[in-house]
């Protein structure tokens, strides 16, 4: 279970790092990003079971988004887990 944590922390440390802190970024709706949000577009994503979330360790697969947006995306994507 530990190592799960660990990749995903280890994932969203590594986002920051290669492509800046998501809130230097704007959202696609035009609003101020607050977060790098996964697009769910992974064929193979991995779960973090502390969260219960997906996640992938490509980097392509996440964009900046804001709060709204960010959440719209993870409650459409809950619907189909």
């Amino acid at each position: 279970m530990a190592e799960t944590v660990i990749l995903y922390r280890s994932l969203h440390k590594r986002l920051r790092r290669q492509r800046g802190r998501a809130v230097d970024h704007v959202c696609e709706c035009g609003a101020p990003a607050v977060h790098w949000a996964y697009q769910y577009t992974d064929p193979e994503p991995l779960r973090c079971i502390v969260k219960n979330c997906l996640y992938s360790l490509d980097l392509s697969h996440y964009a900046p988004m804001c709060r709204h947006c960010h959440d719209v995306l993870d409650k459409q994507h809950r619907k189909k887990d």
